[in-house]
């Protein structure tokens, strides 16, 4: 019940449970300490977002690297690596009609 009240009094930190969580997956349970320790931190919705950049910005940052890494082994080895991205979902907030 105390957990249940916790969330209501502060909803930023469950949106912020939820966001990590879709992040991280299977690792949730490995930092979960932490994320509550966190979250409540977090007060406005600004907190939030400028939290939530921070995680994405090292994500992104992560990644890049990684494929950098990627290429410059590929391309070592005497291959060559292209990046195709993925195909964009429809925009389906884009009206058909006008």
């Amino acid at each position: 019940m105390a957990d249940w009240m916790s969330a209501m009094a502060r909803p930023q930190s469950t949106v912020l449970k939820q966001f990590l969580y879709q992040l991280i997956k299977d690792k949730w349970h490995l930092h979960e300490d932490i994320i509550d320790r966190i979250a409540p931190q977090l007060i406005t919705q600004k907190d939030i977002e400028a939290f939530s950049k921070l995680i994405i910005d090292t994500w992104e940052s992560g990644y890049l690297k990684s494929v950098q890494d990627h290429r410059a082994a590929l391309e070592g080895s005497g291959r060559e690596a292209v990046i195709i991205p993925e195909p964009q979902p429809p925009d389906i907030t884009r009206k058909i009609f006008k």
